[in-house]
């Protein structure tokens, strides 16, 4: 599990270099930060002392340059920082952290692809709340999603495999109406008049979230696919039972936010 922790962190690493290159510092210095604390976590686990002095060293390289960052942000700096070769923070550094082996593959060893990894990532029991970030359409978002939908059902991996795309405003009810038609399930809640107001429809998704959950733990294995979320999701009130509660159902999220990922405690995430 922790060797997780330092994967989380080398992918908000490489988007705060993409960041910080282009002179985006307001969004560099989040990434760095999220980066830190995921490396910070990691050292707490990792047993091996080489690899935990390279972090350690690339930890402490990556710190000064976030405080250089908020120095700029807070108009506390003379000069320009940028990103070359008198730089703290290079590309060749990812590489570096990439392949400080943890137990999951070799030094120098090539990775896998975006694709082969999430279908791996699939079949972890330990693993049911997985995010995919990029713009959901995209031709590549695109061609990744309907290749795990189809890859999913051809192998038998699972007995449902239900995709939902989450507009801009999402409506829980919405959502739960398209899970619902795939799952064949019928609400049978009446929008009287009294109903059509705010606190109604929070009973509406309350009922139908209660239905919803008890259907899906009636399936072995299940895959949702909840594409474009832009803003957190309250999971457990849609009606998605994940996790502790049904190990057999696995849920992937994509977002063009990393942020919203991880305020969605999401156990492992992509960047294609």
């Amino acid at each position: 599990m922790y060797s997780n922790f330092k994967e989380q962190a080398i992918e908000y690493v490489k988007q705060a270099i993409q960041e910080d290159t282009a002179g985006n510092y307001a969004k560099a210095f989040p990434l760095y930060t999220n980066a830190l604390e995921y490396f910070k976590t990691h050292l707490k686990y990792e047993k091996n002392p080489q690899i935990k002095e390279a972090i350690t060293q690339k930890f402490e390289e990556y710190l000064r340059r976030a405080e250089e960052i908020r120095a700029v942000l807070d108009d506390r700096w003379t000069g320009q920082p940028s990103i070359g070769e008198n730089s703290y923070v290079k590309w060749k550094d990812v590489a570096v952290l990439e392949n400080t082996g943890s137990g999951s593959h070799l030094a120098g060893e090539p990775k896998m692809s975006i694709f082969n990894a999430i279908m791996e990532t699939l079949t972890d029991a330990n693993i049911t709340l997985i995010g995919v970030c990029g713009h959901d359409k995209s031709h590549s978002m695109t061609i990744l999603l309907e290749e795990i939908s189809t890859r999913a059902k051809r192998d038998n991996l699972f007995d449902v495999v239900v995709k939902v795309t989450v507009k801009e405003k999402p409506s829980l009810e919405r959502i739960q109406q398209e899970i619902a038609n795939v799952l064949g399930i019928s609400f049978q809640e009446k929008k009287t008049a009294c109903c059509l107001n705010f606190n109604g429809n929070q009973k509406i998704v309350a009922a139908r979230g209660r239905q919803l959950w008890e259907r899906i733990k009636k399936e072995e294995k299940v895959l949702l696919i909840l594409c474009g979320v832009d803003t957190q999701l309250d999971l457990a009130k849609i009606g998605i039972s994940f996790g502790e509660d049904h190990r057999g159902c696995k849920v992937i999220v994509t977002s063009q936010s990393n942020e919203v990922l991880f305020q969605m405690h999401t156990q492992k995430n992509f960047f294609p």
